[in-house]
């Protein structure tokens, strides 16, 4: 069963984090424009995980300022990611080069969307993708890491199919 587009969302409990270092005005004001969410900024991890718990899913936005920067995720960032997934249903969405994700395990993230660029129409378009109100079809150009091979993607169908 595919977990996108969310199904039955006016009765799902959704909550937004921002990792990174660019901007997530796009991807945050279209989230909002489908679902009313609660955004979630604590700055200490233990504070986060407790609120966690009365949401059916988390959503995280990692918006990196320079997409084509092959740097890895911060330990902080992993970190955070990890220990989110571990514990929530979560909705990972990648706005940076592939590459940054190799140290990153998927294990625990329910979806992961990568859309290469932090721009304003990846943003929009991501948000419309989660909701169904636009199909995806994609495959990795390239590895990430062992869980997620070069080829490796699915194909997400609107909300009406």
């Amino acid at each position: 069963d595919q977990f996108l587009p969310i199904k039955n969302i006016a009765k799902k409990k959704i909550a937004y984090i921002k990792l990174g270092d660019g901007s997530n005005k796009d991807f945050l004001r279209s989230l909002q424009a489908h679902v009313k969410l609660d955004v979630l900024a604590d700055t200490q991890l233990e504070l986060v995980l407790k609120k966690l718990k009365k949401y059916d899913i988390v959503i995280i936005g990692y918006h990196q300022s320079n997409s084509r920067n092959a740097l890895l995720l911060s330990k902080k960032d992993v970190s955070w990611i990890q220990k989110i997934a571990k514990n929530n249903t979560v909705i990972f969405n990648a706005f940076s080069c592939l590459y940054c994700l190799s140290n990153l395990s998927f294990n625990n993230i329910d979806v992961a969307v990568i859309a290469y660029e932090n721009s304003e129409i990846a943003q929009k378009i991501t948000a419309q993708i989660i909701f169904g109100k636009r199909e995806a079809s994609g495959k990795l150009p390239a590895s990430i890491n062992n869980e997620l091979p070069v080829n490796f993607g699915v194909d997400i169908n609107t909300e009406s199919n």
